[in-house]
């Protein structure tokens, strides 16, 4: 894994995944197709989408903690506050040596810069919300969550190698 081309590939990906509308029952839409993937990859994991800041979708797979569902909210903070993936914004971070969350004086008990949030963004509107996926290593959860995007869209996207 090479930051930089994963920072690439990142950017493509949100310039790409890019809804024509977006509404509460597209929410549960694609918070289910998300726990299908996970189902079928055997991945267990909490699926959060959020429209406004409000949660629309909340599922919590059988192995996974409460704590999933808070590093959930705390990723969904940070990518509706810059609307970037938070994965992106985590590698920037990493990449550039700052804390992005201590730098921007934001609290740590309710923002994350670890991958698995995915900015919800409709043409002509901008973004509205966020899908996370929380209980896999970061780069997992993050290829999860913008596959179950894309597979929603049903358009092929840059994939992380």
């Amino acid at each position: 894994m090479s930051i930089d081309k994963d920072i690439e590939i990142v950017k493509q990906q949100e310039a790409e995944l890019i809804f024509e509308k977006f509404n509460e029952t597209a929410a549960v839409e694609l918070g289910n197709v998300a726990i299908e993937r996970a189902a079928k990859a055997n991945q267990p994991v909490t699926v959060v989408v959020r429209l406004g800041g409000s949660p629309v979708f909340v599922q919590a797979m059988p192995g996974t903690a409460p704590a999933n569902f808070y590093w959930a909210n705390r990723k969904a903070n940070l990518v509706e506050l810059y609307g970037q993936s938070s994965y992106q914004l985590g590698l920037n971070s990493k990449k550039s040596g700052d804390d992005l969350v201590a730098v921007a004086g934001l609290n740590a008990n309710d923002y994350s810069a670890h991958g698995g949030c995915f900015p919800i963004r409709v043409q002509n509107v901008g973004l509205i919300g966020s899908i996370t996926v929380s209980g896999l290593p970061q780069r997992e959860d993050h290829i999860l969550v913008s596959n179950a995007i894309a597979t929603y869209l049903k358009v092929k996207i840059a994939q992380l190698d």
